[in-house]
């Protein structure tokens, strides 16, 4: 386990998310806890970042104002990198699980795997498996969209935006976003341009073969 991983591990405040870190009952706890653990996984660390509040429906995006330790107005926003048209089968396929004389499929439970995760991997029926490319093409069309949202929220409130900086948290709970040498291929990717988009991370559950499950996507802003 490298450095920045066993950090992680040891921090009192991590230990909650031992299991399961992407389960929620709804979209705001699964928010504030993707926050969380960026927050106290790598952001606090690396940033000085500290949350001033989870902004409410119609005052995003960004999602969470935040400063870091420089004093910088930080927003984030986070986001979840998710094929729709799984979701959608996923969906289906439950449905069909919870009736009588239904039939429920798993996917691969990845080494290392937590047994909540394992659960969750047994309870999904399908997941998308990404090549390199398709994962890079994916993360490129999902800063796109978030990146000409905030834009518009930006425009929209004019003089009053006071961010420094914005950054976009996606969160996944595929693991095969991180096989293949995914995240290696991700580092080494310039994602962009972006008008609003200052930096970008990835965050995945955290397994051995990729230590943290977080990783900084380089972006590129302006044309």
């Amino acid at each position: 386990m490298h450095a920045l991983a066993r950090e992680m591990a040891d921090h009192p405040r991590r230990r909650p998310f031992s299991g399961l870190l992407f389960q929620a009952r709804d979209g705001r706890e699964l928010e504030v806890k993707v926050m969380q653990h960026f927050l106290w996984s790598h952001a606090e660390k690396q940033f000085g970042l500290v949350v001033e509040r989870h902004l409410e429906v119609g005052e995003d995006p960004p999602d969470v104002r935040c400063h870091d330790g420089a004093g910088r107005r930080i927003g984030v926003e986070i986001t979840e990198l998710v094929d729709p048209d799984i979701r959608a089968e996923n969906a289906y396929r439950l449905l069909k699980a919870s009736t009588e004389g239904g039939h429920e499929r798993s996917v691969p439970v990845p080494e290392g795997a937590t047994p909540e995760y394992a659960r969750l991997c047994s309870e999904n029926p399908c997941m998308r498996v990404y090549s390199q490319s398709e994962g890079l093409d994916a993360i490129q069309q999902l800063l796109s969209v978030k990146d000409r949202k905030i834009a518009k929220r930006r425009e929209a409130r004019g003089a009053a935006w006071d961010y420094d900086a914005i950054f976009v948290v996606a969160f996944t709970d595929n693991h095969t976003i991180a096989e293949s040498g995914f995240y290696a291929a991700a580092q080494q990717h310039e994602f962009g341009p972006f008008s609003c988009v200052d930096r970008a991370f990835l965050v995945s559950e955290p397994f051995p073969t990729i230590g943290d499950g977080i990783i900084e996507l380089p972006v590129r802003v302006g044309s």
